[in-house]
């Protein structure tokens, strides 16, 4: 933890986007369920349809809530990649990440020889 409060800010915001999530993942299973029990009396809808549109809504709303870690690692592979940019470790003609090749690693080996 740092001693100061300069990052409480960036806190914030991050205890905003988790409950905005929250309450989108409830909603994301509260509508589906609350229509099929609108159609179990209204539409004369199974059991089997319950489950379906349970399951459908939970994996949805899983899904919502992985979401931010997906793009948590997107935003870390990006700024991976900036640093290696800064860094000289790509390519100038495409952008790919340098990879040594075989004459890297036999200069490798004569610089360790000597």
């Amino acid at each position: 933890m740092e001693q100061g409060l300069g990052r409480l800010c960036e806190l914030h915001d991050i205890a905003l986007d988790l409950e905005t999530n929250v309450r989108t993942s409830w909603a994301l299973i509260l509508v589906p369920n609350i229509a099929c029990i609108a159609g179990v009396f209204a539409l004369s809808f199974g059991i089997g349809v319950s489950v379906l549109t349970n399951n459908v809504a939970a994996l949805v709303a899983l899904a919502n809530g992985v979401r931010p870690i997906a793009s948590l690692e997107a935003a870390r592979r990006r700024m991976l990649e900036l640093q290696l940019r800064s860094s000289g470790f790509t390519d100038s003609d495409d952008g790919s990440i340098w990879h040594p090749g075989p004459q890297d690693e036999d200069e490798a080996r004569l610089v360790g020889a000597a």
